[in-house]
């Protein structure tokens, strides 16, 4: 928070903003952006008398694109059944994760794409309410086939990199995220038996005064509110 000739500044922790986000009526718009505060918000001589609700008076949408921050992967052993793998975005996704367009994820066994690569063509989402931004994906039997045909890709940590083309995933705005041309793998587990992975639960780090006058709100990632001010009064 800091004050400005232009008003009091208050900067949303990320938490607070990914929260808002979830929330998928409200501050999606000017007609559903509204301000109140309660007495004593701001100390000092910029302090706030408590204030009923009142409309934004310029909002700015979210226009940021998400991106994906790391990934998990987990493989088992023979043929038991197809790898997982865990994306983690910087900020919740819409429908949760869920829609994931398969075509646009490549699985890589170099950086630089000289080597091995699979392109996935189908994946099966599972999404956790306790992680807004991770998104659970197993292989399609299709893919697994092909994963099995290769020697290289994703039998160690080293050799195992994804290529995460726009579109992939959106976030609640509907925002594509960022091309990331070699993501490496952060937890890799190979040779693990599938029952040891719980499906769609806990998966142990797999899938875990003044009166106020007008506002101003902005969804992205820096969110602020702005208020400008006027001196208090007192009665």
């Amino acid at each position: 928070m800091w004050q400005s000739t232009d008003g009091v500044h208050v900067q949303l922790a990320l938490e607070d903003l990914n929260a808002v986000k979830l929330l998928v009526a409200l501050a999606v718009s000017e007609e559903t952006t509204y301000l109140s505060a309660q007495a004593e918000v701001v100390a000092g001589a910029a302090a706030i008398s408590s204030m009923a609700a009142r409309p934004v008076r310029k909002y700015v949408p979210d226009v940021l694109a998400p991106s994906v921050v790391s990934f998990d992967f987990g493989s088992f052993a023979g043929d038991l059944a197809p790898p997982l793998l865990l994306l983690t975005a910087n900020e919740p996704l819409a429908a949760g994760g869920s829609v994931v367009v398969a075509e646009k994820l490549t699985l890589l066994s170099r950086a630089d794409g000289s080597g091995e690569t699979l392109t996935l063509s189908k994946v099966f989402t599972r999404t956790s309410s306790q992680r807004p931004g991770a998104v659970e994906l197993q292989l399609s039997d299709e893919d697994f086939d092909a994963y099995l045909q290769l020697t290289e890709l994703g039998r160690s940590r080293e050799t195992l990199f994804l290529l995460v083309q726009p579109g992939a995933l959106k976030d609640m705005a509907g925002n594509d995220n960022l091309f990331l041309p070699a993501l490496g793998v952060d937890q890799f587990r190979s040779e693990m038996p599938a029952s040891q992975i719980p499906i769609g639960g806990d998966t142990g780090g797999l899938l875990e005064g003044v009166s106020t006058t007008s506002s101003t709100f902005s969804t992205s990632t820096s969110t602020t509110f702005t208020t400008t001010t006027e001196p208090a009064t007192t009665e």
